[in-house]
């Protein structure tokens, strides 16, 4: 069962982690050990701060398998067996590996999580004329780690507005339009991170997003910890938990009411 928490969109810059690989057994501890962290370990990088309460234009609504229109959430099926997805084939190139400019290609998506079919925005802004998106499954998948569950057609880029910070509090925001509404149908329950690649190479970044169980019953619970992500989120020069910068003398607050 996953479930996902309440918190804030953005997410903290985290370097990519390898861990070698190995015996699978060994191979499945080390990776249950970073499991809950949804491959937060694995190369997120800057990620933008939070919509303003508009949300702003409503974007382009993306299509096909796993994508289109809004609908209603849709349950999951009775007999979803999770044993059996993480037996599936997977894609071992789900990680960034050419993270580009600082503000090459970030974005973040407006719910930290959602029930199966339940559709969510993207608020994307890059240098690049033109991204895709894809969307990974992370799970054991024969120790690739993640499965290619959607991918959308080239979307065109835009350079969103740069942040502010409000000077007494130093809550860094966003105003960025809506890029895209993504709809989840089809797509299994599980933690997914999102990997925004710019046209041409110019930059990689991964936005997460949990796919959270429609039933309440299991034996195993993975809560994504998001508010956690937040306080650690340097994105826009602040963190919550510690000044990022010389002049700041008090820890400042977390950026979204």
């Amino acid at each position: 069962m996953v479930r996902g928490g309440r918190g804030c969109h953005n997410v903290p810059r985290m370097d990519q982690e390898h861990i070698p690989g190995g015996a699978e057994g060994a191979g499945r501890r080390r990776f249950l050990a970073i499991a809950t962290g949804a491959a937060t370990a694995a190369g997120l990088g800057s990620v933008g701060g939070c919509a303003s309460g508009g949300g702003g234009a409503s974007g382009a609504a993306l299509r096909g398998k796993g994508a289109g229109k809004e609908a209603a959430p849709e349950p999951v099926p009775a007999g979803f067996d999770v044993k059996a997805e993480n037996a599936r084939p997977g894609n071992a190139d789900w990680r960034v590996t050419k993270a580009g400019p600082a503000r090459a290609i970030e974005g973040f998506a407006d719910k930290v999580s959602v029930l199966p079919g339940e559709p969510f925005g993207l608020h994307v802004s890059t240098t690049a004329p033109r991204f895709t998106v894809s969307a990974y499954r992370m799970g054991w998948y024969g120790g690739a780690r993640a499965r290619l569950v959607w991918r959308s057609e080239a979307l065109p880029g835009v350079r969103q507005p740069e942040h502010t910070v409000e000077a007494g509090t130093r809550m860094v925001r966003t105003r960025w339009a809506r890029t895209a509404a993504v709809d989840t149908k089809g797509w299994p329950e599980g933690c997914y991170l999102l990997r925004l690649d710019a046209q041409g190479g110019e930059g990689q970044r991964f936005v997460p997003v949990t796919v959270r169980s429609a039933a309440t019953a299991g034996r195993t619970v993975i809560v994504n910890a998001v508010a956690t992500w937040q306080a650690y989120n340097r994105w826009g020069g602040y963190a919550a938990t510690a000044a990022t910068t010389a002049r700041a003398a008090a820890t400042p607050r977390v950026r979204c009411p």
